[in-house]
């Protein structure tokens, strides 16, 4: 194993060689080098298991462009292995978005260089939104702002 990054998964017979990792538990990654692996290696997992993995672009909280992993373990172990190591790793549990019962997993990752948007411009885009489906008042009940 090089001390660049992470190395590619082995799999044989459809599980995982290593399904511990404990090599890897020494290994450094920052944030950037963490989101790489897990764009390459959740698609690998699916092509080797019984598990799926979706990858689509959309925006995080700021309005910034991110790119989102659905991966769904399908109650794999091989697969339940890899969440497992990433629960473990603080820098690859930070771009677990969600999960939720079943092994439903959904990650986000970080494009680059994009620039952030402020909450205020957030803020006006929502109820320019909210006015384009409702009307002038934003909401379809008697609320009023």
């Amino acid at each position: 194993m090089s001390g660049e990054g992470w190395p590619e998964i082995e799999y044989e017979e459809c599980y995982p060689v290593d399904e511990d990792f404990i090599e890897w538990e020494a290994v450094a990654l920052d944030m950037k080098k963490a989101g790489e692996w897990l764009l390459r290696e959740l698609p690998r997992a699916a092509e080797h298991m019984c598990c799926s993995c979706r990858i689509r672009k959309g925006k995080g909280i700021t309005g910034k462009p991110v790119i989102l992993i659905d991966f769904s373990t399908g109650g794999w172990s091989g697969a339940e292995s890899i969440i497992a190591f990433v629960n473990r790793r603080v820098d690859l549990r930070q771009h677990m978005l969600s999960w939720r019962r079943g092994g439903h997993y959904v990650f986000e990752i970080k494009l680059p260089d994009t620039p952030a948007r402020s909450i205020s411009e957030i803020r006006k885009q929502a109820w320019k939104t909210r006015r384009a489906k409702y009307g002038e008042r934003g909401h379809s009940g008697s609320y009023s702002r």
